[in-house]
């Protein structure tokens, strides 16, 4: 305690716990970069227990700011099979998996009908030369069964 009144003292001691909120601050922002974790001031502020005030001050908002850009920059990583999934996530998984089987069916469909076209065509290919020597056929016995009336 400063019963005497100087300021000085009262002063380094404020610059002083100034000095430890901003390295803490810092610190968090380090840790929240490093770990992935999506970075802005109120994080940032939680992580170190300090206000978000402080996170837009001269000295601090530069680093983050250029955190979230090397963040912006940086693709996201594959997420880790074994963490648990929330329930967003797993919607947007879910909806992603439809979506797919949807794709995935027209395909299907589409070469379906392409490999049944392709077949039609194949035997009306191989059937045409020997329909008409059926035609042939058949029209030689109807003259005869109609010469024979």
């Amino acid at each position: 305690m400063n019963r005497q009144g100087n300021p000085a003292a009262l002063a380094q001691a404020r610059r002083q716990h100034s000095l430890d909120k901003r390295e803490r601050a810092l610190t968090a922002l380090t840790v929240l970069e490093r770990d992935g974790e999506r970075i802005t001031h109120t994080a940032v502020a939680r992580a170190a227990n300090v206000s978000t005030w402080l996170t837009y001050a001269d000295g601090i908002c530069e680093h983050i700011d250029a955190a979230r850009e090397r963040q912006a920059r940086t693709p996201p990583a594959a997420p880790d099979p074994r963490a648990p999934l929330t329930p967003a996530g797993l919607r947007a998984e879910l909806e992603t998996a439809r979506q797919e089987i949807k794709n995935l069916r027209q395909e299907r469909d589409r070469l379906r009908s392409a490999v049944r076209q392709q077949l039609g065509q194949q035997l009306d290919a191989l059937t045409t030369p020997d329909l008409a020597g059926r035609v042939d056929e058949l029209t030689r016995h109807n003259h005869q069964l109609a010469d024979q009336l």
